[in-house]
């Protein structure tokens, strides 16, 4: 006599498992994909003025951004402004020097090592070099094709402390907080670089800058040995 085989049932656990699972998935997919959502740059009638996106509230700052150093974000002393100066001084008369430097830092915002000045060595020579040339003399290679030509960090004077408060200031002795105005607003035929260098990196050109100076600016005859041939 033979043992008759027993029925196997119609659907496995797993296989009814898998079926469930799958069932739920689209489900979910038919939800998700279909979810009343407002889409980017969309009219979107529930608001007043119709925009689908929304303005970010008054006063919001994104994460990291807040930006509360004054020194390290602006060079600027708290409250500090030079071109107020215009509206105190309508005669137009020339600040004493102390004066039309008093609102810029004077010093880095954290300290100065080999490896900040090396950084900005090397952010110099890709954002800066072009105008005012490998030494700062203000003979860069657009300099020598027929671009107006910078000032010299090592012999000339400020001509932004200059148009701002009519003080003969050399570069030698423009505050660093000043460098730093200049950088990230720009002045004259030098455009704005906030976009393309972040604030640390500004500061570390500037320091860059003080060692050419220090290397080149002590004389008139250095300067010269620095600047570069055509």
């Amino acid at each position: 006599m033979t043992r008759a085989k027993p029925k196997q049932p119609l659907f496995s656990a797993p296989s009814v498992v898998v079926a469930l699972t799958a069932l739920f998935a689209v489900g979910c997919y038919q939800t998700m994909a279909e979810q009343p959502k407002i889409k980017m740059h969309t009219v979107f009638s529930f608001f007043e003025d119709g925009r689908g996106n929304r303005p970010p509230v008054e006063g919001t700052v994104a994460r990291g951004m807040l930006q509360e150093n004054d020194h390290m974000f602006t060079g600027l002393k708290e409250g500090g402004t030079v071109a107020a100066w215009k509206n105190q001084n309508p005669a137009k008369e020339a600040m004493p020097a102390e004066v039309a430097k008093a609102p810029y830092f004077a010093t880095f915002p954290f300290p100065v090592d080999e490896e900040l000045i090396k950084r900005g060595q090397e952010r110099f020579n890709i954002y800066c070099a072009v105008c005012h040339g490998r030494t700062g003399a203000g003979n860069g290679m657009i300099v020598q094709r027929g671009f107006l030509p910078p000032p010299s960090f090592h012999v000339d004077n400020s001509r932004g402390l200059k148009y701002l408060t009519g003080a003969g200031i050399p570069l030698l002795e423009a505050p660093e907080g000043y460098y730093f105005q200049v950088i990230t607003h720009g002045f004259g035929a030098m455009a704005s670089y906030s976009a393309q260098v972040n604030p640390r990196d500004r500061w570390a050109i500037i320091a860059y800058i003080r060692s050419l100076q220090e290397a080149f600016g002590k004389s008139p005859a250095r300067a010269d040995a620095g600047k570069e041939k055509p």
